[in-house]
């Protein structure tokens, strides 16, 4: 009799183990499927911020250009990619890989003032966020000194980025970005 009551006791760990693995296995499929799912997710929220912050770029620009000698500072949260500020295409563009196909390869979209154009290199998307300007754009490295681009790279604090215009009516009016 007694030999029986520790069988069935042992039956109920082994059923707990089993129930326990299985439930385990579960869970361990269900994040396999839905993180590609989740990160393509948060990456087209970031495209879309980044088309956003374009925006609030081209916008300080306007503002910086009516009134010269003017300057405006943003904070710039750059957690994924790169923004580069270039002088001689007198283009800003953020480029960012992503997991998420945002538009058709080697296309260029056109949302509002701002492209998007999207690149597939293996399973990978590299996305480049773009805004041409009309304007005679110069940039500054952190110490000052003049330089052809300028690149803020993935950073866990925001950047300052200051936009100033510098001439006057009757002259060439030149807007110039640099960190603080």
């Amino acid at each position: 009799m007694e030999l029986n009551y520790f069988n069935k006791r042992g039956q109920v760990w082994v059923e707990t183990v089993i129930y326990t693995l299985i439930g385990l296995t579960i869970i361990g499929i269900l994040l396999a499927v839905a993180t590609p799912k989740i990160e393509e997710m948060k990456d087209r929220l970031r495209i879309n911020e980044v088309i956003d912050i374009l925006g609030k770029i081209d916008l300080a620009v306007t503002d910086v250009r009516s009134a010269p000698q003017n300057a405006r500072i943003l904070d710039l949260e750059v957690s994924k990619g790169k923004l580069v500020v270039n002088s001689t295409s007198e283009t800003i563009y953020w480029k960012l890989d992503s997991t998420y196909e945002y538009s058709q390869s080697g296309k260029d979209v056109a949302i509002g003032d701002v492209n998007v154009r999207t690149k597939q290199t293996g399973s990978v998307y590299e996305i480049k966020i773009f805004k041409t300007f009309d304007l005679n754009i110069s940039t500054k490295d952190s110490s000052g000194t003049t330089t052809d681009f300028l690149e803020l790279d993935e950073a866990s604090i925001p950047y300052n980025l200051r936009i100033a215009s510098v001439g006057s009516y009757g002259q060439s009016l030149e807007v110039v970005f640099s960190i603080n």
